[in-house]
């Protein structure tokens, strides 16, 4: 137990927060999560889900990330989800501007969490590794 212990301590993770207020298929949900995961672990990042908001008491360096619908036509017109640079933690995911599928949603939860938690992934995305989905 002693070595589980410092092994983990000394990975890089990240702590999201997904607040779904867009009633995602959990299918597609936990298929979305695994995938970005995956793609995390890649680049040597652990990745913690948890539902629902941050709070005060959340980790440091944590990333709110939230899935909604009916999001207006005027709004960011053709943006699937945004961060603001000098906010950086809260992520609203327009969910009714993509598809259902997972690959997509992970995506967009790679990307994004990667650019507002700038320590685990480059913004530059040439510098990520590839690897098919």
């Amino acid at each position: 137990m002693f070595g589980a212990n410092s092994n983990a301590e000394q990975v890089p993770h990240v702590t999201v927060y997904l607040r779904d207020s867009a009633i995602v298929p959990a299918a597609v949900k936990f298929r979305a999560e695994a995938l970005a995961s995956a793609m995390f672990a890649g680049i040597g990042v652990r990745v913690d889900w948890r539902a629902g908001q941050l709070a005060p008491s959340s980790p440091n360096g944590s990333v709110a990330i939230e899935l909604v619908t009916e999001t207006p036509a005027t709004l960011m017109r053709g943006a699937v989800a945004y961060a603001l640079p000098y906010e950086g933690v809260h992520i609203p995911v327009f969910y009714d501007r993509i598809s259902g599928a997972p690959a997509r949603i992970s995506f967009f939860f790679v990307s994004q969490a990667g650019i507002s938690g700038g320590h685990f992934v480059r913004a530059n995305t040439g510098e990520l590794p590839r690897a098919p989905l």
